[in-house]
């Protein structure tokens, strides 16, 4: 996937989180550059979610974030070599906690408390850490079969967990299978009646981008992988 079709990716998530009402702030439209604090916390092996988030969100690290403040991360090496991420806020996992969150950011609304005094509340809260991070790379150089597959999706901040996948996932596709499984209520909107059957059209416009995701090749996904257990 080059640059710009990834950029272009990257504009139409944002749309549908626009739709989808989950849409607070697009920080920015192209690739991320590196970061070497960053960098060098997500490749420490004593970090862990709350601190790596804590680091982006404190730098706004991101392209994308959510009205829950997790946001989303894309970045580009090369055509062959690119990585997208998913960080969910840590605090914010269970409903009762998305519940004090809107609480506290409605009153920055109403300037009850300032943007500071939002952010120390929520630090305080409970760390939970029910939604795992996800992370998505693309890396031919890196293929190892059947050790470490060129296209594979990280759950968690494990890294040595790499869960084969047999498309080259877009910006689009990885952001809405993040909404689909971790905000219900928000897909739920993509259904409408159209004569006497429901229709959804958030899952339909998965599909056609699920379709558009091309299939890694042979020589960067063998036969054996195919045969084996794989997100396809």
């Amino acid at each position: 996937m080059d640059r710009h079709d990834l950029a272009a990716s990257i504009r139409s998530a944002w749309t549908f989180l626009e739709a989808s009402g989950l849409a607070e702030s697009f920080a920015v439209a192209d690739p991320l550059p590196v970061d070497p604090g960053f960098r060098d916390l997500i490749l420490s092996p004593d970090s862990g979610h709350q601190e790596i988030y804590s680091y982006a969100l404190r730098n706004s690290f991101y392209n994308f974030l959510l009205f829950d403040h997790a946001f989303f991360q894309f970045s580009w090496k090369a055509e062959n070599d690119f990585r997208f991420a998913y960080y969910p806020n840590p605090h914010v996992s269970k409903p009762d906690a998305l519940y004090k969150f809107r609480k506290y950011r409605q009153m920055v609304l109403d300037e009850k408390i300032d943007e500071e005094e939002f952010a120390n509340l929520v630090q305080k809260m409970r760390f939970d850490g029910g939604v795992p991070v996800f992370r998505y790379e693309y890396s031919e150089n890196q293929y190892d079969e059947l050790r470490h597959p060129c296209s594979h999706l990280h759950i968690g901040i494990h890294g040595e967990n790499r869960w084969a996948v047999s498309r080259v996932l877009t910006p689009l596709a990885f952001v809405k299978l993040m909404v689909k499984h971790y905000y219900p209520a928000e897909w739920a909107q993509g259904v409408s009646e159209v004569g006497r059957v429901d229709v959804h059209h958030f899952e339909e416009a998965l599909i056609d981008e699920k379709n558009r995701c091309q299939e890694v090749g042979d020589e960067h996904f063998s036969s054996a992988e195919r045969r084996s257990f794989h997100f396809g």
